[in-house]
């Protein structure tokens, strides 16, 4: 049987296969399709997608989204093309907005290697050109475009999406555009299309104009038909996205522009004096309204067109381009410093634990010294105390622990040393300075000696740094400052000439910043990871543990060692959640089978897989001897041997499988449905049929015996493992072929009934129904197909289908990544074992099938199985539970509402509303200017102890307004309300506020009785 292995993530994409022969690569047409940036996101860059920097003239300069760093600049000028080059018209990108990329594609086509095809998307916006890619379900009603393919972030597949090839018939379609959008759907529920450009645009009228401008132009007569009560209408195409053979773009061009700059000289005044977006854009909005009526007039003249919906993406950073822009930032701040200073731990260094204690309670666990880990945080409180020392060194620390610990001193610097790694992006940066010609030191409060330092860097290959400064030794803090005043003192050099980099905002930044030092704060890479993974998060917050702790720690250090990113899904899958429960499993089965001195196991066949593969990685590592057999032991072959058991007990259901499942020795001599057989019906024909079967079943147990006989299993115990079981099946298989042993049993859960068996998961009834059957039976398996008959030989005959060949392919994948977890945790940990809580695991699962997102769904759709004994009736494995967890209710909702509630607690709605309640009550106008003033003194006050606790921790900084699903609403608010226009010009102008109030209420209700 042959199968293809799978080489990268594209090969789990439905099975379908982008790699095309010569003669079909030499058939397509060539394509290009801009995709336009004004900021970093995730980039989206190949042979056809070609990313775009729009106003890149301008980059220095503050836009709607601020003023762009040097950082981001950088990063957009190396990663695309600008559209500043040739003749191009990137000085007027705040008024053109994407419109300077389509121009620059116009006037310098030749630079895109003159394709038969150009395109335009947008870095969150694009085409989602598979059509049998369904609409994700229960869209928020918050979407401004509704009924549109929405996605939290970039996920795996989803450039796979983006590739135009995969539209049926690509070369038959002359033009690509978005499925109209009905403005009657969005969120404003405008009735107009006129009436929905009042919601964001200050100048609406600008339609009307058009149509006059249309119909009083000789050359565009043709467009008149298209024009007519256009604003009135309530559908249009949005977005300025398409892809258009070349001669047609040309022609849109050259209509688009021609419009665009006879209203951009029109309106030229007045949007160079507003600052207020609602004006600045007013072209950019418009050109989507000139757009539609070429498309429309297009499609009028039968040109072959092709509509698609669009796909909107919400978080368009990724935690490698975060990094790529921190890397650029920390270059750039230190070109003109000779001295680097690194922070340790959580910055250069890390460790696998995801909290530093938890080592003490992995070493009081590991050596069962019950109470080792909370004397061992007191004995370094004490020794503080005792000995006045803000910083006590690790002989110390130990000084002031009781004897019968002490034996552990020289256990945790050696687990301390095995657990610890070097953060690679650190050392890449490290040596970066290093070749630059820099002087980079270390600088840490800890209690560890310098040996101890020079012993984990010789380990992690960290050579050439200048110098190493440790608070026990020195007797400096930097908690308290005197580190970085001792630092500068001892190199001689003043304090402004020296960068410190760290992930304690407090220690490493604004205390390096009050020592003098330049400073930069890093986020800390747990920090990092759980932003990548906010499942995770809310999975270790309710399980924080040892257990937690440490597969959380061993996540962490695949996601940095995969450099942030993890290509292959089943990668990521079978490491973060299956290879866990997988550990944890054998680790119980090696520590039961050496306590109760068991010297021989059968793994039956094909639950005991990858179980069998960890269980002697794990007798490898810890030099046990217990012999190993993978074996096939299942229902079936019982339900063949003796099946007179089932008669007597009456399963009529285990008789028809056996019947349908065994050998068509049998199967042949019953001419009957079995599935629609009466109870009666099936036991005649089991009755006239007797001697057959009984033969059948004599030849097949004689076989088997013979098949177990080859194993040479001489003990007198035997243990066997199964994941689980209903009926015991192959304990009562074994017992019986093996009348002599004593059998013990080891499942991974069994049913309450079964008590005496020994399991690793206890029975939850609130949880069965996700833990013991499909997902489990996924994870532990194996690369292999399941039986379908069984000859009187005891020659299997296995059901090789399309499903259970896309099973096996994907776990042959997922069984990889789940013995690499091991692996890693072995090479880290060696003799110190590590041990799971079967429930932190359970709820490890529990928390996948919590979650489940976008992202899980497209990649399990393709994975069927079967519960019936014919192998006929398959049905998609079932991951999601029927519970709105967090991060569930997260993704629905593609990000958090609470734009509406922030713009709301700024000063300038504050005012307005108060200043808008005199209309309510004309004698509060007496105490007005006391209330305003109050209101101005409570918001200050709150500003300022809110930037204390930022101080302290930054991770409580609010997400920017455009980061809420509510946004728009928001600018809704700021732009159109009175309330907060009012408080707005009171801010801006307290000393001529009253003089002008009037002009901005007068603008206020013009705009409002034109809608």
């Amino acid at each position: 049987m042959k199968t293809q292995s799978l080489k990268s993530m594209n090969s789990s994409f439905d099975d379908k296969n982008l790699n095309n022969t010569k003669e079909e690569k030499d058939n397509k047409p060539s394509i290009k399709i801009l995709v336009g940036y004004h900021k970093p996101a995730v980039l989206l860059k190949d042979e056809i997608l070609t990313p775009i920097h729009l106003g890149r003239a301008l980059a220095t300069e503050a836009s709607k989204d601020g003023k762009l760093s040097q950082e981001d600049y950088e990063w957009l000028c190396e990663n695309m093309i600008g559209d500043d080059t040739g003749d191009n018209i990137s000085h007027l990108n705040r008024y053109f907005c994407e419109l300077t990329g389509i121009y620059w594609a116009w006037k310098n086509y030749d630079k895109l290697g003159n394709p038969d095809y150009i395109g335009f998307m947008h870095y969150r916006r694009q085409f989602v050109f598979d059509e049998s890619l369904k609409v994700p379900a229960k869209v928020p009603p918050e979407n401004y475009f509704p009924g549109y393919y929405r996605y939290y972030r970039y996920y795996r597949y989803y450039r796979y999406y983006t590739n135009p090839f995969l539209l049926k018939d690509f070369k038959k379609y002359d033009l690509i555009i978005p499925e109209i959008y009905d403005v009657r759907k969005n969120i404003a529920q405008s009735p107009s299309i006129i009436k929905d450009l009042v919601v964001y645009c200050d100048y609406p009228y600008i339609l009307k104009e058009f149509e006059t401008y249309i119909k009083n132009t000789e050359k565009f007569k043709d467009y008149i038909p298209f024009v007519e009560d256009y604003a009135n209408q309530h559908k249009y195409y949005f977005c300025n996205m398409f892809v258009m053979r070349k001669e047609h773009f040309f022609k849109y061009c050259e209509f688009l522009f021609e419009i665009l700059f006879h209203f951009y000289h029109l309106y030229e005044k007045r949007l160079k004096k507003s600052t207020r977006q609602g004006s600045l854009r007013t072209l950019a909005w418009f050109s989507e309204h000139v757009t539609s009526i070429f498309f429309r007039k297009m499609i009028k003249d039968g040109i072959s067109c092709k509509k698609l919906l669009p796909s909107f993406i919400d978080d368009t950073i990724d935690p490698k381009l975060l990094e790529d822009l921190q890397d650029r930032k920390i270059k750039n701040l230190s070109k003109d410093k000779n001295l680097l200073s690194f922070d340790l731990f959580d910055t250069l260094l890390l460790r696998t634990y995801l909290n530093p204690s938890d080592l003490f309670f992995h070493l009081e666990e590991n050596f069962k010294l019950k109470g080792f880990a909370k004397t061992r945080l007191q004995a370094e409180q004490k020794a503080a105390v005792i000995l006045n020392k803000t910083n006590v060194s690790f002989d110390e620390i130990y000084d002031f622990i009781p004897q019968s610990y002490k034996v552990m001193k020289e256990k945790e610097r050696d687990l301390e040393l095995k657990n610890i790694y070097v953060n690679p992006y650190f050392k890449r940066l490290f040596e970066y300075f290093l070749k630059e010609g820099k002087r980079v030191i270390f600088t840490t409060d800890m209690y560890y000696d310098e040996d101890f330092f020079k012993e984990l860097f010789k380990k992690n290959d960290i050579k050439g740094y200048y110098k190493l400064y440790i608070s026990a030794k020195l007797d400096k803090s930097k908690h308290q400052g005197s580190m970085y005043e001792f630092i500068a003192k001892d190199l001689g050099v003043k304090a402004d000439e020296i960068l410190h980099i760290g992930d304690n905002y407090f220690v490493d930044y604004r205390q390096a910043l009050c020592s003098g030092f330049s400073a930069i704060h890093i986020e800390a890479p747990k920090w990092a990871f759980f932003k990548a993974f906010p499942a995770l998060k809310s999975f270790y917050d309710n399980n924080a543990n040892l257990s937690s702790s440490i597969i959380i720690g061993l996540l962490i250090r695949k996601w940095l060692h995969s450099d942030k990113n993890i290509e292959d899904y089943w990668e990521y899958f079978g490491y973060f959640y299956g290879a866990p429960l997988c550990y944890g499993l054998s680790k119980f089965l090696h520590q039961e089978l050496l306590s109760s001195k068991l010297k021989e196991i059968i793994f039956v066949a094909r639950d005991g897989y990858i179980i069998e593969k960890i269980f002697n990685l794990l007798q490898e590592n810890f030099n046990s001897n217990i012999k190993t057999k993978y074996v096939y032991a299942n229902r079936l072959i019982y339900d063949i041997c003796f099946f007179k058991d089932n008669i007597k007990e009456n399963k009529k259901d285990r008789l028809r499988n056996l019947i349908v499942s065994a050998s068509k020795e049998i199967s042949s001599l019953l001419n009957v449905n079995l599935k629609k057989i009466s109870s009666k019906k099936l036991e005649r024909i089991l009755n006239d049929n007797f001697k057959d079967i009984e033969d059948f079943s004599k030849k097949v147990l004689k076989s088997y015996k013979e098949y177990l006989n080859s194993f040479e299993l001489q003990e007198e115990r035997l243990a066997f493992f199964d994941i689980a079981t209903v009926s015991a099946s192959s304990y009562n298989l074994l017992s019986k072929i093996y009348p002599q042993k004593q059998i013990f049993s080891y499942y991974l859960m069994v049913m309450p009934h079964f008590k005496y068996k020994k399991n690793f998961i206890s029975y939850k009834e609130n949880v069965s129904h996700y833990i013991f059957d499909d997902l489990l039976e996924f994870i532990i398996s194996a690369p292999s197909f399941p039986i379908k008959e069984l000859k009187s030989d005891f020659s299997l005959v296995f059901d090789d289908n399309h499903f259970e060949r896309h099973r096996k392919r994907i776990y042959e994948n997922l069984s990889r990544y789940e013995l690499n977890f091991t692996e890693d945790l072995l090479s880290i940990f060696k003799e110190y074992e590590v041990s799971f809580c079967a429930d932190t695991l359970l709820n490890l699962i529990g928390n996948f099938t919590q979650n489940v997102n976008t992202e899980d769904r497209h990649y399990f759709s393709k994975i069927y199985h079967s519960h019936s004994g014919d192998f006929k009736d398959y049905e998609a494995l079932k991951i999601e539970q029927n519970i709105q967890h967090n991060y569930a209710h997260y993704e629905a909702n593609s990000g958090f509402s609470g734009a509406v509630s922030l713009i709301k607690t700024h000063l300038s709605y504050k005012l307005g509303d108060e200043i808008l309640k005199i209309k309510k009550n004309k004698l509060r106008a007496f105490i007005l200017p006391f209330s305003l003033l109050i209101i101005c003194l409570k918001h200050f006050l709150s500003r300022n102890l809110n930037k204390i606790l930022l101080d302290t921790n930054p991770n409580l900084k609010k997400l920017p307004l455009s980061a809420y699903n509510d946004y728009q609403q928001a600018l809704i608010i700021k732009d159109k309300y009175l309330t907060y226009r009012l408080g707005n010009l009171l801010v801006k102008h307290p000393f001529t506020f009253l003089f002008r109030v009037k002009k901005v209420y007068k603008e206020w209700k013009r705009e409002n009785d034109k809608q």
